[in-house]
């Protein structure tokens, strides 16, 4: 394949995607075959988590994206191109996942009977989202 692509932060899901442009066919494999660490802190999981963000959005908006190369089937075109869907879905969906308990604690209006425990609780998940 020429080596592992180098114009990407994900260049393990850029190889997976130019591997099957060339025909190849990836299987799973239940062993190890490299140990690594996942991140501890917090901070090192939301940086871990911003690259592969960034990784996907650089093939989305490159010559490399998906939905326009050869070689992939509709169906792999739409599902590598499912990374970036999900992060734009989750980005609008998210503010009015957390607009719900705002309308329904501090605008007063319950569509169903919410006890002070549930109130709290609803008020809880607000904060922790």
């Amino acid at each position: 394949m020429g080596g592992s692509p180098s114009y990407t932060l994900t260049e393990d899901f850029a190889l997976g995607m130019e591997l099957k442009r060339a025909g190849w066919h990836c299987r799973y494999y239940p062993g190890y075959l490299a140990i690594g660490e996942a991140p501890h802190e917090v901070r090192n999981i939301f940086q871990q988590r911003s690259r592969w963000c960034k990784g996907h959005f650089q093939i989305f908006f490159s010559r490399h994206c998906p939905l326009f190369v050869s070689g992939l089937s509709p169906l792999h075109r739409v599902l590598y191109c499912s990374g970036v869907w999900s992060y734009v879905v989750g980005a609008l969906t998210t503010p009015f996942f957390m607009a719900v308990p705002i309308v329904t604690i501090w605008g007063g209006i319950f569509p169903i009977v919410v006890s002070w425990w549930a109130a709290l609780a609803i008020s809880v998940q607000y904060v922790a989202t």
